[in-house]
Parts: C-alpha cells; structure tokens; sequence
C-alpha cells in the first residue's frame, strides 16, 4: 500500500489502471507494477528501487517491516557528505576565474602579436582588461577559501567536497542522457547548429573569394558589414552549440577539475590562505531504529507508553489542516 501510495505521489496518476473495476483487480492480481524508474527517469535509482520493491507481488520481495525500508531510504540519502553553502559558492567562482585567466592569456599573446606586427594595442588592451578581472576574481575566490580555512577547513577537505559537487553534476548529467526526450532534443539542435555551420562557411567563402587574392575583405557599404556580423555572429553561436553538451563536462568544469582539484589548487590554497584546526565533515551514520519490543519479551510490570501525548499532536494537526483549507477556500 505504501509503494502504490508512494508511486502515485511520484507520478500524478496510479499505478495499476483500467476501463473498469473489474479490469484493474485483475491487472492488480496478475501484472507486475510498471518499473518507476520507467516513468520517472529523473529520479535516484535509490528511490526507484525502494519503491518497486515495495510494490513487489511476492511478499518475500518487499522489505520484511518498516526499519528496513527506513534503513535502505537512510542510506541512499546519506551516501554523500552534507556540502556547507560556502563551498558550493566558492566552486563556480574558482571554475569562472580559471576560465577568465586561460583566456586573457589568448588575447593577451594575440594581442602582443598585433601590438609587435601592427602597432595595435586595441587587444592588448582588452586582454589586460580581461586578465584583471580574472585576478580579481581569483584573489575573491581564495579570500573565500581562506575564510573556510579559518573555520577550521582543511585544504584536503576542501578539495574533497569541491570534487564532490562536481561528482553531483556528473551524476545529473549521466540521469539526463537516459531522457530519451533531452537526447531527442540535443539531436536536433546538433543538426540545426551543423547546418547553420555550413551555411555560414559558405558565406565567408564567397566574401573572401570577392576579397581578392590576398583575402582582404573590404567592408564598403551597411549590407555587407551586417552579413559579416551576422557571419561571425552565426558561426560562433553554431560552435558553441556544438563543442557544449548537456551530458559533458563543460570546459569551465575540465579546468575546475584540472587546476583546483589537483596539486596545483592544493598549493594555491595553502600559499594563499590561511586556516587553523582540521574539521572533518563525514556523512553522519544512518540512525540504526529498533524495533518494537514484543509483549511476551517486555519485563514485569512494564506499561505501554501513554497515547494522550499521541492524541493531542493528532487533533491540533487536524485543526491546523481545517485552518489551511478554510484559508484557500
């Protein structure tokens, strides 16, 4: 009762159904219940397990009594250590400051380049732009860690519970490549972005065969500086469709893991912040309940807890619900 209970409340309609009552009792006597994972592709397999056990047929399926349903539910949403807001906020700000560095330090030889062969210190400039406020991010982000340090962080537990919320999003995007309507839709806008890709190839080619032979593409009038824009425009969007993935790693996550999560972050975080003491956050371990004592097995003269305690909690709920829906009505 409790996993058809459980079943419904996890997608909005019942388990077993049919034209008529007759119909359902005996789909209900010689069907197995659809697989809730089936249905609810985004749910942990954890939950999806516990609650198809529960509507298992045989009785020797399901779990013998309550502890054991409580007991397995536990250990699934303790299998990963409780993460403090702080570091789930220092993990983007590292990972966006080590995609700012990598790439001020592109412009920033591009732009020495042109600086050196042209006299252009247009990108130089904005490369010296882009690599400021990489530093400053970086330097935020290590004030941030060096106040997690301070509170008794270590710099190996720090690591560990950054790698962790990296893990977390693995596991969302390894959930989402099952979603056969999310695969259906990343084909798609993979198609459409190759043939934007095409088309904006071919375009180029023809502003560069009009170019002439030294491929310099004169911009003479309103139309053709908006079909280069809009070119230049096409292509990068069609790029960035394609090199990106909702079920990979995006390059800002690779570099995370690459630099903050290895010898690397480990020095910068030690160099540049301080802390003191060494917290340990461990998942706490599932809380072990004992089943009722039976009656034959209670010592002399044991008493029943008293049920007016019980009763009390039960009428003021009851007044709270009628309060609530008095309220919407």
């Amino acid at each position: 009762s409790l996993g058809l209970v459980a079943w419904f409340a996890l997608t909005g309609r019942t388990a077993v159904t049919g034209e008529s009552t007759q119909r359902i009792l005996v789909k209900q006597l010689t069907e197995a219940i659809p697989p809730l994972a089936g249905v609810r592709t985004d749910l942990p397999s954890a939950l999806t397990d516990a609650v198809d056990r529960c509507c298992a047929k045989e009785a020797d399926d399901r779990f013998p009594n309550a502890e054991a349903l409580v007991e397995a539910l536990d250990a699934a949403q303790l299998s990963t250590p409780e993460i403090p807001v702080a570091i789930r906020l220092l993990a983007p700000e590292l990972s966006g400051s080590t995609a700012r560095a990598l790439l001020s330090v592109g412009v920033l030889a591009m732009g020495t380049a042109s600086l050196v062969a042209r006299k252009n210190g247009t990108t130089f400039t904005f490369g010296v732009v882009i690599a400021a406020t990489a530093v400053a991010g970086t330097v935020s982000a290590l004030r941030e860690a060096g106040n997690l340090r301070r509170s008794g962080f270590s710099v190996a537990e720090l690591q560990r519970l950054l790698r962790v919320t990296l893990t977390e999003r693995d596991e969302e995007r390894a959930r989402r490549a099952t979603d056969t309507v999310q695969v259906r839709k990343r084909r798609r806008r993979v198609l459409l972005a190759g043939a934007l890709l095409v088309w904006q190839a071919a375009q180029l080619a023809v502003m560069l065969a009009k170019a002439g032979p030294l491929g310099n593409i004169q911009l003479t009038g309103d139309k053709a500086i908006l079909t280069f824009f809009a070119t230049v425009l096409g292509t990068t969007l069609a790029i960035a469709i394609l090199s990106t993935s909702p079920f990979k790693r995006t390059l800002t996550e690779r570099l995370f893991n690459a630099v903050w999560l290895g010898r690397a972050g480990a020095w910068l975080l030690a160099r540049f912040s301080r802390g003191s003491g060494n917290v340990q956050i461990d998942a706490p371990a599932p809380v072990r309940r004992t089943a009722p004592t039976p009656a034959a097995s209670r010592p002399a003269g044991a008493q029943l807890p008293s049920l007016d305690g019980l009763a009390a909690d039960v009428s003021a709920l009851a007044a709270r619900v009628s309060a609530l829906e008095s309220r919407q009505r």
